[in-house]
């Protein structure tokens, strides 16, 4: 999977709409492509629900179960 910046909510990809940030090369402490963005409100609100929505399934599944997702 390449790393495009964006995260995920609820299994669907989502740019943040937050303040940008960059991943360090800890060998040389260059910043390392692709900025990200960090969440706003809504969207941690949003991942929450999701979340929630989907905690009682996975928590009710076998752990074969959750390795096959």
């Amino acid at each position: 999977m390449p790393v495009t910046g964006q995260m995920f909510i609820a299994g669907t990809p989502a740019a943040g709409g937050g303040a940008t940030f960059s991943g360090i090369d800890a060998a040389t402490g260059t910043a390392l492509a692709p900025e990200f963005r960090t969440a706003t409100p809504a969207q941690v609100g949003q991942a929450l629900v999701a979340a929630d929505r989907a905690a009682e399934s996975f928590g009710a599944s076998s752990p074969m179960a959750r390795m096959a997702s």
